[in-house]
């Protein structure tokens, strides 16, 4: 609940101070209007719903109405009155609220701006009226512009309302009434330009005749003279980025009139840090349509020199501030390509007595006196300025890319030969300072049976098939300038892989196999790598600058990244070799393994009976070139877990769907419990051990059971093949493709279980 707190005795909240909206919070608690939290806090940035925002209004303007009903909405039909129930009831009664078609109040939506000044305006007895054509919500706009409230948020109606800016709206409200409240005790005064006691109006004119009284001729609204006020945001610029980048943004910053619209007319910038004579091609842009994007320009090449830039041929004659809408502008430059290591940041000329020029737009008055961070040296100011500290940016001679394998890195696999491999090795690009154009990248851990190595480009934590991809670049050791066993070689033409600054890019490496009727062997390993040091060959990564059009030279080892190419490392320092997981070369796989049993549990069968059945695929060739090598299975090591079941150590054997009548003698140790057996010697053994292409075989494992329950009480019996899928340690199964012996599977499940099979 927002007012039901205790109260703290702090001349103000611990986190508003500094803020906006710290004044209306503290003159608001000072008032007894708003608490805050038991922490002392106030929380100004957090969304306020609508029922909290109405508890404010009422508690403040009506706290003495008792409605006559607390469950006057539909959602507030409660045994028990809801906290805010006598706020929103009293609202309804009083005309404030009307709630939703459909008897709904909705109290824990957040208020947005439109619904909050009609309730606010309301509440102080302000009833704008909608004129033809209008939006509902337009009048409440212009009495909020005329009144000063909130005129940076007007342009978003449905902007979701924070704590803070309710105690702006409210403040605003409670300060023009105690003013109003204090007027109205004085003799009216005709002709001064104020509204006093009964006058229905008073323009300050007693020449034309249209009085002061209550009955008025020609009410006329007086134009004052125009107030524009200009505050500087933060740029939001990278710190650090190269020489001869375009359209560096230098300086942002807001405008907006009051009274009427106003026309800048000039404007003059000074160098914080460095000099203008870095930069060229200044131009001022402007935001018109409030999306962030700038794009209208309203002066390009401001006068530069190295201590002023000017823009004095504004578009137009002056650029249009509207009253009570907040315009942004952006100040840009290109950098001169010719730096080296230099700091640039630029503000407002403050130094200079007129560094902002404008004029009203309807009565044509120059606006006279800038007040420069609360500081007026005039009599009277009608430009406010607010600078900030600028974001200086650091120009440094050229950009640098750091190169490491990639945080997904690509998983070991079984290269079968004439077939495009999976990705190899995974590498994470990232530039800094501008945007990098990768030239060249040396490979090295290529063995022979390698055809090609294609790259692709990825985006961070992309993971696709490289089959329905086009690759960017392909390496061979003929474009190496020399040569060398094992080593590939990419020379990329120009922007065939640019790197933006501060963004990354994952580039993924896969091998075309060669055949075996090309060079394709079985049994060879292949590990990728990325040499970390310069060799007689030169750099293992080539690279340019976009902006600064220079190539980044080696890593010097230090500890700041002045311009080069750093390997293995995502910090400067010195290079490391990246190097990717191992793979195996062969002329067949094993392409899966599943359960061919029953599905759900069966009863435990006794004596000689099947307890495992599994089905074992070899995918057909893709490239007819291949050879015709055949998977042999060599070894079956099944896990069998037996709870309170008792089996023969004897009595297993392995049988194929082709010829349940052989079978093959497998070895196992213990009765009961976890039971590893073996089934060695499957390729010199009398069942089908052979699986050809394209092809699958079942295989049974059968075993005597010799008690189905030991003692009274639940039994259990599964068989699995444990531990496939990795090349880390030895798998379950153990093949050969003719000629290698691989004691691994390469599939994308770790263990394969066949029927459970229970007795209770």
């Amino acid at each position: 609940m927002l007012l039901e707190v205790i109260p703290s005795a702090e001349a103000s909240f611990i986190d508003s101070a500094g803020k906006p909206e710290s004044e209306a919070i503290e003159e608001l608690r000072n008032r007894g209007i708003i608490e805050g939290y038991q922490d002392d806090t106030f929380r100004p940035d957090t969304p306020i719903n609508r029922a909290e925002f109405l508890k404010i209004l009422i508690e403040s303007r009506f706290a003495k109405h008792m409605p006559s009903d607390l469950r006057c909405f539909t959602d507030l039909e409660m045994k028990t009155p809801q906290w805010y129930a006598h706020a929103v009831c009293s609202a309804r009664e009083l005309g404030i609220v009307s709630g939703y078609p459909d008897g709904f109040f909705r109290p824990e939506r957040t208020v947005n701006l439109v619904e909050a000044l009609k309730m606010a305006l309301r509440s102080f007895g302000v009833f704008p009226e909608t004129t033809t054509g209008a939006l509902w919500y337009e009048p409440l706009l212009t009495e909020a512009r005329n009144r000063n409230i909130l005129v940076p948020l007007l342009k978003n109606p449905s902007n979701l309302l924070t704590r803070g800016e309710m105690a702006t709206l409210t403040y605003a409200l409670v300060l023009e009434e105690e003013e109003r409240e204090e007027v109205g005790d004085l003799p009216a005064i005709c002709g001064n330009g104020i509204e006093e006691s009964t006058e229905q109006c008073d323009d300050g004119n007693l020449q034309d005749s249209d009085g002061c009284s209550s009955i008025c001729i020609v009410v006329l609204e007086p134009v004052f003279r125009a107030i524009v006020q200009i505050d500087a945001q933060a740029t939001g610029t990278v710190t650090t980025i190269a020489q001869g980048q375009r359209h560096v943004t230098l300086l942002k910053f807001n405008a907006v009139s009051g009274r009427q619209d106003a026309l800048l007319t000039s404007l003059t910038f000074s160098p914080a840090v460095g000099s203008l004579l870095f930069g060229k091609n200044y131009t001022l842009l402007m935001d018109r349509d409030g999306t962030g994007t700038f794009s209208d320009v309203v002066q390009a090449n401001g006068k530069a020199d190295g201590e002023s830039l000017v823009f004095d041929q504004l578009k137009n004659g002056g650029i249009m501030i509207p009253k009570g809408l907040s315009v942004s502008f952006a100040l840009t430059a290109d950098l001169v390509s010719t730096l080296g290591p230099v700091s640039l940041g630029v503000n407002f000329a403050t130094d200079l007595p007129d560094y902002v020029q404008a004029q009203g737009a309807i009565d044509g008055i120059v606006l006279t006196g800038i007040e420069t961070n609360n500081a007026c040296i005039s009599s009277d100011c009608f430009i406010r300025v607010n600078t900030q500290a600028t974001t200086d940016i650091n120009v440094v001679t050229r950009g640098s890319l750091f190169v490491t394998e990639d945080a997904f890195p690509a998983p070991s696999h079984i290269l079968v030969g004439g077939t495009l491999s999976p990705a190899l090795l995974r590498l994470r690009m990232h530039a800094t300072s501008e945007a990098i154009d990768l030239r060249e990248i040396r490979i090295d851990g290529v063995p022979s049976n390698v055809d090609s190595l294609l790259l692709y480009r990825l985006e961070k934590g992309e993971n696709p098939t490289l089959l329905t991809r086009t690759p960017f670049a392909q390496a061979s050791s003929g474009q190496c300038s020399l040569q060398s066993a094992s080593r590939v070689c990419a020379i990329l033409g120009l922007s065939t892989l640019i790197i933006e600054e501060n963004q990354d890019v994952v580039v993924a490496v896969a091998a075309r196999m060669k055949s075996d009727q090309i060079g394709g062997v079985s049994g060879q390993s292949l590990s990728l790598s990325i040499a970390g040091a310069t060799d007689d060959l030169g750099l293992a990564i080539r690279a340019r600058g976009i902006s600064s059009n220079q190539d980044l030279a080696q890593n010097n080892g230090d500890s700041s990244a002045g311009g080069e190419v750093i390997i293995g490392s995502s910090t400067p320092k010195t290079n490391t070799q990246i190097t990717g997981r191992t793979f195996d070369s062969a002329l067949a796989s094993i392409g899966g393994i599943s359960n061919a049993g029953a599905v759900g549990g069966t009863a435990i069968p006794n004596g000689n009976s099947t307890i495992g059945s599994f089905r074992i695929d070899a995918p057909a060739h893709t490239n007819s070139k291949n050879g015709l090598n055949d998977v042999i299975l060599q070894s079956l090591t099944f896990h069998v877990s037996a709870r309170n079941v008792q089996l023969d150590p004897a009595g297993y054997r392995l049988s194929t769907s082709d010829d349940a009548s052989l079978e093959h003698s497998c070895s196992a140790a213990g009765t009961t419990g976890d039971i590893t057996v073996t089934c060695a010697g499957l390729g010199t053994g009398a069942i089908r051990s052979r699986i050809g292409q394209g092809q699958f075989a079942v295989f049974a494992l059968k075993a005597n059971v010799t008690n189905t329950q030991i003692t009274q009480g639940s039994s259990s019996l599964h068989t699995e093949l444990p531990t496939l899928g990795t090349r880390a340690e030895t798998n379950s199964v153990i093949w050969s493709d003719e000629e290698t012996v691989f004691t691994w599977v390469d599939i994308e499940v770790f263990g394969v279980s066949s029927t459970l099979y229970q007795t209770k």
